[in-house]
């Protein structure tokens, strides 16, 4: 079976999805499968191999198709550049697939498959990370469509409510690299390594510090440690990741609420982050309520936080709970810094429990690697 995979991404980019796109390109492919990644051919931030930067086998071909890029133009609206960007991608995506028709498309792009929908195209599979308000402008689309991937059950349910057949659509949640957070090193020796503070309970956020411009609750994190530093002064905040207007946002935030006991770490790359969630005592997500947060998502970090064996702090959502309950987590009301803070000491005061939850999670968690994702999406192609 030969598969082309589309992403209209910067490949690699320093964004999550990137993550996901690699991992699955690598798993579809550890099953026997060829498959080629069309990406645009684009200047990015991140200049390096990607096999090296995502940390997969170089066992699939990256495709860089030409494309007009005024994505980083300042002068460029936003909106303009994404509108030109994506028909000069989606037309070179047209162009080399009619000349190397694959058996399989597959993509979480649907303006590009909606250019490239119809036709005796080769089947395709459309995997989705929100549902598109303007559902219309995709109805002709759907119906080309030979089956939808979804990330959460609500999400299979918005498309039952839409008229698409039940046996089109498969729920699978995104996955981790569970080899990635076998370091084998103490989490005293990574924090030495990484210069984490070594006598405090580091309460840990890692992650993008905001998502298409949306908070992701850090900032109720930040307050939150008020109440936790206050109840117990061996308490450190460790926020890890970008962009640096963020970080600088939360430390201001961190200095007016007088935190005594703070790290704040710039964008690091993916394959660094198990050693930072490895050296922490909790994990935490404090997504707030928003209907993508609660009904769309699924988080790679909520996997990376299983497979690392630590107590995690979850807000309540019911993304969350199709993965995450109270013997995996502690789950806490959204928006709320003091419930938020609560949760956080309970894991700190009952270690006993904190060890319950965590041990649940790790072995939950095996449930989730990206190559039975991929096995799990390739049966349901066949």
């Amino acid at each position: 079976m030969r598969l082309s995979f589309i992403a209209n991404i910067r490949m690699p980019t320093e964004k999550a999805h990137g993550v996901a796109v690699a991992k699955m390109c690598a798993a579809f492919a550890n099953a026997g499968v060829e498959v080629e990644l069309l990406a645009p051919l684009r200047k990015g931030i991140v200049d390096k191999n990607p096999f090296e930067y995502y940390g997969v086998r170089e066992n699939f071909r990256i495709k860089y198709l030409p494309c007009v890029d005024f994505l980083s133009v300042a002068w460029m609206p936003k909106i303009i550049g994404f509108l030109i960007e994506a028909v000069s991608f989606s037309s070179s995506v047209k162009k080399y697939l009619a000349l190397n028709p694959p058996d399989i498309i597959y993509s979480r792009d649907e303006f590009v498959l909606r250019k490239i929908a119809g036709g005796k195209r080769p089947k395709i599979f459309w995997e989705l990370h929100a549902i598109p308000k303007k559902w219309n402008l995709y109805k002709n689309m759907a119906v080309a469509v030979s089956g939808f991937v979804v990330l959460t059950v609500a999400m299979k349910k918005i498309l039952l409510e839409k008229g698409i057949a039940a046996e089109k659509i498969l729920v699978a949640p995104d996955a981790v690299d569970l080899r990635s957070f076998d370091i084998g090193k103490s989490k005293e020796e990574l924090r030495k390594e990484l210069n984490l503070p070594e006598n405090l309970k580091l309460i840990t956020y890692v992650g993008r510090l905001e998502t298409m411009g949306k908070a992701k609750g850090v900032g109720d994190l930040v307050v939150a440690m008020k109440d936790v530093q206050a109840a117990y002064p061996s308490s450190a905040l460790c926020l890890v990741g970008g962009p640096k207007k963020m970080i600088e946002e939360y430390r201001g935030l961190a200095e007016k609420l007088h935190l005594t006991n703070t790290v704040f770490v710039d964008y690091i790359e993916p394959m660094a982050v198990p050693a930072y969630e490895l050296a922490a005592d909790v994990l935490v997500m404090p997504f707030p309520w928003s209907e993508h947060y609660g009904y769309f998502m699924s988080p790679l970090k909520m996997f990376e936080y299983m497979a690392a064996k630590r107590p995690i702090v979850a807000t309540e959502l019911p993304a969350v709970r199709e993965i995450l309950n109270e013997k995996s987590a502690v789950i806490v009301k959204p928006g709320d810094p003091a419930d938020l803070a609560r949760g956080i000491l309970k894991v700190l005061r009952d270690e006993e429990a904190a060890a319950y939850i965590a041990a649940n999670a790790g072995a939950e968690v095996k449930k989730y690697s990206w190559d039975k994702r991929a096995a799990k999406i390739l049966n349901f192609i066949k």
